[in-house]
């Protein structure tokens, strides 16, 4: 009989031995993890830039776009200021006319919109304040983006004597005349030199002005400078504090 067959021995193979898994550390700079870095970076990088560059998203436009003509526009500088034309403007078409002039701004920081049912308007339908991003709003006040009221004081088909008594209601003093125009535009004068060449304007802008007086409007210093301001010829919340001052003692003194 054969021995019982015996299976041969294997040889020994050593496996060398796995690596331990290194347990990463989070790396600290300034006492923050760089993981959580990393995640605010990314969560600010989405399609629209809106955390890496501050813009906002554009508005959507509206889906008919009310026919407007701009009359005046000066967009010089790092401020602007324009008024679009709207004869038969009624508030709501006339904010739609100033949302879409706000996304063809190109160049300043800070702009005011009106919208006038005519050119020699005293008063707008509807104001718009627009602020390219939050440092322009910090330096021009108001808040990013485009901020529109609508006083509009001034029913459509108005005559001379109704017009006349609604601005009246809406704390718009008439227009100066004589010696008292005259001192009126001496004390701006001193304070804004370029106002001696439209003169039209001064009043005008006084006149609303005295409005945004009577209601006792939040940045009254700021809306003096935009108002009689304009982007060839900024003012500072100083000179539209002095302003104020000039028409409360010409155009509206408090009651």
């Amino acid at each position: 009989m054969h021995p019982q067959h015996q299976p041969r021995p294997q040889p020994h193979r050593h496996r060398a031995a796995r690596p331990a898994k290194r347990v990463h550390k989070p790396l600290f700079i300034l006492g923050i993890p760089v993981v959580v870095i990393a995640a605010i970076a990314v969560g600010t990088d989405d399609d629209t830039g809106a955390g890496s560059t501050g813009e906002r998203e554009p508005r959507a436009r509206p889906t008919t776009v009310p026919e407007y003509k701009v009359i005046r526009e000066n967009m010089g500088g790092k401020t602007g200021k324009a008024d679009l034309l709207m004869p038969k403007a009624r508030p709501e078409a006339a904010e739609a006319a100033i949302r879409d002039y706000a996304e063809k701004i190109d160049g300043p920081r800070a702009v005011s919109v009106g919208v006038v049912r005519s050119e020699d308007a005293a008063v707008v339908v509807c104001r718009g304040e627009w602020r390219q991003d939050e440092r322009a709003a910090r330096l021009y006040g108001g808040e990013p983006g485009l901020a529109v009221e609508c006083p509009d004081p001034v029913p459509i088909g108005s005559d001379e004597g109704d017009r006349a008594a609604a601005e009246k209601a809406a704390g718009i003093p008439p227009k100066p005349t004589g010696a008292a125009r005259t001192a009126y535009l001496d004390a701006v004068r001193e304070i804004v030199p370029a106002l001696a060449a439209e003169p039209d304007k001064a009043v005008d802008a006084g006149r609303n002005q005295c409005a945004a007086l009577g209601r006792g409007s939040t940045g009254l210093d700021r809306l003096a400078a935009q108002r009689f301001g304009d982007g060839a010829h900024p003012l500072t919340e100083a000179q539209g504090g002095r302003l104020n001052a000039v028409l409360r003692k010409t155009l509206c003194p408090e009651p």
